[in-house]
């Protein structure tokens, strides 16, 4: 796939992830074009999701704790953002491979052991 096509599928993604933010109540802000450490910017009430996106979920070690170095900052979490089959998942960024994830059923975010 061309540098186009890769874009346009992110973008796409990215702005799915702020439509399912925005539906759960959230106010969501897709950082377009910026090449950031942040595509999506999610709070709610007291909670900020730095969010990064990816189609197929990779994430360097380096950009992991680049994220998560910004969002202990800035007292957020920082959140990968990745499809899996027809699902958008949501998964707290750590250093180490996490036990959770979030995924989005019946319109409400439910956390999944895993």
């Amino acid at each position: 796939m061309n540098k186009v096509g890769r874009y346009a599928k992110g973008a796409k993604l990215e702005n799915q992830v702020r439509e399912i933010l925005e539906e759960d109540g959230w106010v969501a802000v897709r950082s377009a074009g910026s090449h950031g450490v942040i595509d999506v910017l999610g709070v709610k009430q007291n909670e900020k999701w730095f969010i990064q996106c990816r189609v197929n979920g990779n994430l360097s070690q380096d950009e992991r704790v680049e994220l998560i170095n910004l969002a202990v900052e800035h007292s957020a979490i920082p959140i990968l953002a990745y499809k899996q089959k027809a699902n958008i998942i949501f998964e707290e960024i750590k250093l180490l491979r996490p036990t959770f994830h979030f995924e989005v059923i019946d319109g409400k975010f439910i956390k999944i052991d895993d």
